[in-house]
């Protein structure tokens, strides 16, 4: 995936749709609203839901228990001045944050982050023409942002017809594969950045994790049984080699909230061979996808994953069928155990 098809993809997330555009709030607000001319204009009632949005990103959604952002908020705040595509994530992930923690408001809420997102997203796709060293802290945490809205999203149709369902958790992963394009394009200039030391750590568990062997073992007599070509049977050799790294850093990581990040970095390593695989719905993929599932699923008290491993798993059970069973019984037997991965 190159810059421009990230373009591309937000502008497809985005729609076709051009949302209001967003307004000023007091206090807590106005030191980045004045930057993007937020002020303009005279809607009260605008101003107190971005407030309460980005009060509740402060106290909330980036100190939840379960997952924690690498950077405060203070941070992420600073940096959309010069980002309004960030500062518009930011309100989008907290509004969907709060769909999910007041169910009672879970539809005006909902339709709050929607909108912003396609804000974001439109913002992002006209005004990003590169990633260099001024903007790739801001892009990177757009993407992570972007990412746990779209995960949540999965998370929220998990009832959905299999297709839908499956469908939005592939632009998940695409949302991921992007956030890789950017981190690639400007590696030396994150690790210079206050990112540095939380991609250090991920530099230093792909060192330590690689060639090991564990849940996933059993997949490489599936792929060796499989009529794949060369080409197809490598990208799935790779995406269980990334996946079981994976469980292990999870399995392993004494700070057991930062696991997610873990399982995040599975959907951004996959190369786009093992993506259009997974596109045609080829079952070698399907399976791979259904113990990324089990990882997910020990996640499920995160506000943003919920029941989505578990759908995945019985999803991808359920399309597959008896033949491919046998493969399918770690991922299955994880939704019935507590076992740690």
């Amino acid at each position: 995936m190159n810059h421009s098809n990230f373009v591309l993809l937000c502008q497809l997330l985005s729609g076709p749709r051009l949302p209001q555009q967003s307004r000023s709030s007091p206090a807590a607000f106005k030191s980045v609203s004045r930057k993007f001319g937020f002020l303009e204009g005279n809607n009260s009632q605008a101003d107190v839901r971005y407030a309460e949005l980005l009060e509740h990103f402060r106290t909330h959604t980036t100190q939840d228990g379960a997952y924690s952002q690498p950077v405060c908020a203070k941070r992420y705040l600073d940096l959309a001045i010069d980002a309004p595509y960030l500062l518009q994530q930011i309100l989008a992930t907290t509004a969907s944050h709060l769909s999910s923690s007041r169910p009672a408001q879970r539809d005006a809420y909902k339709g709050q982050a929607v909108d912003l997102r396609e804000a974001a997203l439109l913002t992002y796709a006209s005004t990003v023409r590169k990633v260099d060293d001024t903007n790739c802290v801001a892009l990177l945490l757009f993407a992570g942002l972007l990412g746990v809205q779209t995960l949540f999203d999965a998370a929220t149709t998990c009832e959905e017809d299999t297709s839908v369902f499956l469908s939005n958790v592939l632009l998940f992963i695409d949302v991921q594969r992007g956030a890789r394009l950017i981190a690639h394009h400007s590696w030396p200039f994150l690790c210079q950045s206050e990112l540095g030391p939380f991609l250090h750590s991920a530099e230093t568990k792909l060192g330590v994790f690689r060639d090991q062997h564990g849940e996933l073992d059993i997949l490489q007599s599936l792929m060796e049984q499989s009529e794949m070509d060369e080409v197809s049977l490598k990208a799935c050799q790779e995406a269980t080699a990334s996946l079981q790294w994976c469980f292990h850093v999870a399995r392993t990581s004494k700070r057991k909230r930062s696991n997610i990040h873990d399982a995040f970095a599975w959907p951004a390593s996959l190369r786009a061979d093992f993506v259009s695989l997974l596109v045609i719905r080829a079952p070698p993929a399907l399976v791979i996808l259904a113990f990324y599932g089990g990882l997910l699923h020990q996640h499920r008290r995160i506000w943003f994953v919920g029941n989505t491993g578990q759908r995945l798993i019985e999803c991808i059970t359920a399309l597959l069928g008896p033949t491919w069973t046998p493969w399918l019984t770690w991922p299955n037997q994880s939704l019935t155990s507590e076992a740690k991965i």
